[in-house]
């Protein structure tokens, strides 16, 4: 899949500061669960707990760079990890079949994503200003992001090809800081990745 990367400035969330924030088109593991009111203040409390116990992941930040050195550098144990991972990801399908879950293995939606929100193309209609629960785990790194999120843009899609589906864009309205940080990195080495590709495309 190629990447696309543009460029947006957007507002944080708690502060008036404004962050430049790089998008990118990713292949993702994507759950999106409409909350209402009560929901949406259960799963702040959830978020705030998490911060409180130190629940964070700071130290994954960097999970897709040292991933991608252990590639470059020890590609025979890359390759190990990977098999085991796969055993590992067919074990737990096997255990989520059992439970009635579907466990966020293998990539499901095509999306625009940056350290502020994302873009998707919905089967689900949403509506302008629903706050949603968004589960969205990153490869080959495994991270999974877990935000509360809120619906800036929906609309009907007109193309053919997208017949009955749903344009929506949602902006994170509550995200742990170090999974925030992590998304930012690993949406940096997919820029890096990007540009190579296009280095060696053009000699």
């Amino acid at each position: 899949m190629s990447t696309a990367v543009n460029q947006e400035v957007t507002p944080a969330a708690d502060s008036a500061e404004r962050r430049t924030f790089f998008r990118i088109t990713d292949a993702v593991a994507l759950h999106v669960e409409p909350l209402d009111e009560a929901g949406e203040q259960q799963f702040r409390m959830t978020l705030e707990q998490r911060r409180e116990s130190g629940q964070d992941v700071d130290h994954s930040a960097h999970a897709h760079v040292i991933w991608r050195n252990l590639e470059d550098n020890y590609p025979e144990v890359a390759a190990y990890l990977s098999r085991l991972e796969q055993r590992i990801d067919a074990l737990q399908r096997q255990i989520g079949d059992l439970s009635g879950q579907a466990p966020l293995q293998t990539p499901t939606h095509s999306v625009n994503i940056s350290g502020s929100g994302l873009h998707f193309e919905s089967e689900v209609a949403y509506f302008i200003g629903q706050s949603v629960r968004v589960t969205m785990r990153l490869f080959p790194s495994g991270l999974t992001i877990d935000a509360l999120a809120r619906v800036v843009r929906e609309h009907k899609r007109a193309t053919p090809a997208s017949q009955g589906k749903f344009s929506c864009a949602l902006q994170f309205s509550d995200i742990l800081p170090g999974e925030r940080e992590a998304l930012l990195q690993h949406i940096h080495v997919l820029q890096m990745d990007a540009l190579r590709a296009r280095t060696l495309d053009e000699d």
